[in-house]
């Protein structure tokens, strides 16, 4: 069977359109599986990152009322806050429970030791648990 110049021009505009729409389709597929992996990864979602941004203002509370005990020498009560940062606590959220405890029934730091302002110590307790919150929320 020959085809006439019509039904062969037909026949082609059928075959390009197709092939225009499968190579189409096919390019939108593949940029929706590698677009992902081209944007820069975030670590953490956005609620857990302010957190941390939050924590890290009020790790000098930290650093003046529990290092001194609570450190790679020392190791009382088998913590070293000197090793720790704001961004490792997602990993050790038994020992901020616990330290969040603590600050809140104000038994550390211990009585009869320096003791960091109420409010100090409030806003710190606010910014562990908001990590701890957002953590688990991920």
């Amino acid at each position: 069977m020959k085809l006439t110049a019509l039904e062969l021009n037909t026949v082609k505009r059928l075959v390009a359109r197709h092939l225009r729409t499968s190579i189409g389709t096919a390019g939108s597929v593949l940029a929706l599986l590698y677009a992902p992996a081209a944007l820069p990864q975030n670590t953490a979602p956005a609620a857990l990152q302010r957190a941390l941004a939050e924590v890290g203002e009020h790790w000098d509370v930290l650093e003046q009322n529990c290092f001194q005990c609570h450190n790679e020498q020392d190791w009382a009560g088998e913590i070293a806050f000197d090793l720790m940062t704001p961004e490792t606590m997602p990993a050790d959220g038994e020992i901020w429970e616990e330290v969040v405890r603590r600050l809140r029934g104000g038994l550390m730091p211990p009585p009869g030791q320096d003791q960091p302002l109420p409010a100090e110590r409030d806003a710190l307790v606010l910014a562990l648990e908001a990590v701890l919150d957002a953590a688990i929320a991920t």
